[in-house]
């Protein structure tokens, strides 16, 4: 008796802990939208190539869950990457994921063909890489 009165105070402490947990979360996510409505990225940052890469960890959430969670939601451009009980993180998933976020920046997401950004940057590749013809 004494240990089913246990493992319910435990299974109910820990929902409370994950409860706490997930309005922390909500409301970093309603205050970070605040935040960028309010101007926290410039364009003109954006448009010189400058990113950031901003981690929040979401205990209690698996690869599957995320993966089924962003697809319904639409959130295309979030990474995501699994952290083991060591804390370490899978580097290849997470080059993946950029590689993948890299693709999904540069082409259109219906016919997948180049969009104007990846065009703009490989002509201007091109273009420094070019060399003067002479005219004789």
């Amino acid at each position: 008796m004494q240990n089913e009165e246990h493992d319910a105070s435990s299974r109910r402490a820990e929902q409370h802990k994950h409860e706490e947990l997930v309005e922390a979360a909500t409301e970093e996510i309603q205050t970070l939208r605040r935040a960028l409505q309010e101007g926290l990225c410039r364009s003109d940052a954006c448009n010189a190539g400058r990113m950031l890469a901003v981690t929040r960890l979401l205990p209690g959430c698996d690869e599957e869950q995320w993966a089924a969670a962003a697809e319904r939601l639409g959130l295309t451009n979030w990474i995501a990457y699994p952290l083991g009980s060591d804390a370490g993180i899978n580097l290849l998933k997470v080059q993946d994921a950029l590689d993948d976020l890299s693709w999904k920046s540069e082409h259109d997401p219906l016919t997948g063909l180049p969009n104007r950004r990846a065009f703009e940057r490989m002509l201007n590749r091109v273009l420094k890489n070019s060399h003067p013809c002479s005219w004789t």
